[in-house]
Order: structure tokens, then sequence, then C-alpha cells
């Protein structure tokens, strides 16, 4: 019987509060408006992840430069 909650599971679990935590705490950019973190999708190596994230209440332009922020 497979475990419920794997290690991939846990892993996106805790990356996913992490992200959350360090968008809240310590990026001080007013670019980026609210950031949602919806999902975390880990490899099975746990070398790659993918994040999901959802940006609210801005413009298209305003978009662009909140994932170029999130990803630099």
């Amino acid at each position: 019987m497979a475990k419920e909650f794997g290690r991939n599971a846990r892993v996106s679990s805790q990356m996913q509060k992490e992200l959350s935590l360090v968008l809240q705490r310590d990026v001080q950019d007013v670019r980026l408006g609210f950031v949602t973190i919806n999902e975390v999708v880990v490899s099975k190596d746990l070398a790659v992840a993918k994040i999901y994230v959802t940006v609210l209440n801005a413009d298209e332009q305003a978009k662009k430069t909140t994932l170029n922020c999130l990803t630099n």
C-alpha cells in the first residue's frame, strides 16, 4: 500500500508555505501587488520544482513584471 502523503507531497507543501512566507516578509517590491502561490510540483528526485502563481489586481504589463521579479 502506497503512502498517502509521500515525500514529494511533503516537500511540495513545505516549499509552498516557505515561498509564501518569503513573499510576505522579505520581498519589499511595490511592483509585486497581490501574489498567491497556488501549487508547487516537485519531480520525483526533488531536483526540479514547478511553481504555479496567480497575480491579482494588475494589468498585463504589471503581471509580466511580477513574474520577472519572481524568476530572477
